[in-house]
């Protein structure tokens, strides 16, 4: 559904495409945030926006979690300059006007595995017993 609908971005730009769902008018805004592993909720989601009464906005980018640090592209150790640049511009959607009620995202895996993408100098990024 997502990738139909034209909601997930590629290429190297930042670009967001979002994607709503749920009930378009509805007082209650939720947003669905991450890589594909947080698309996997959208049929639940949509499901559970249409029953309650909200709007479900979903923004997704592949291989692009959302975080607060630089990410690596898959399988290598280049800085993926376009999940950057989304996590950017999503942030600023997210604590802007268009603020939502509720925002979802999932972790695809233990932090523990994410060592490989963060860069070691972002000084977001810290490790516990590091």
């Amino acid at each position: 559904m997502l990738y139909f609908d034209g909601c997930v971005p590629t290429g190297s730009t930042g670009e967001l495409r979002p994607c709503e769902y749920g009930v378009r008018d509805a007082t209650t805004t939720v947003v669905l945030a991450g890589d594909s592993h947080a698309g996997h909720w959208l049929p639940t989601l949509e499901a559970i926006a249409q029953q309650k009464q909200w709007r479900l906005v979903v923004h997704l980018r592949n291989s692009c979690p959302f975080l607060d640090v630089e990410v690596a592209l898959p399988r290598s150790t280049q800085p993926f300059t376009g999940c950057t640049e989304w996590n950017r511009e999503l942030r600023s959607v997210l604590t802007g006007p268009q603020r939502p009620d509720l925002l979802l995202t999932s972790r695809p895996a233990p932090a523990s595995r994410w060592r490989s993408c963060a860069r070691p100098h972002s000084p977001a990024w810290t490790w516990p017993n590091a």
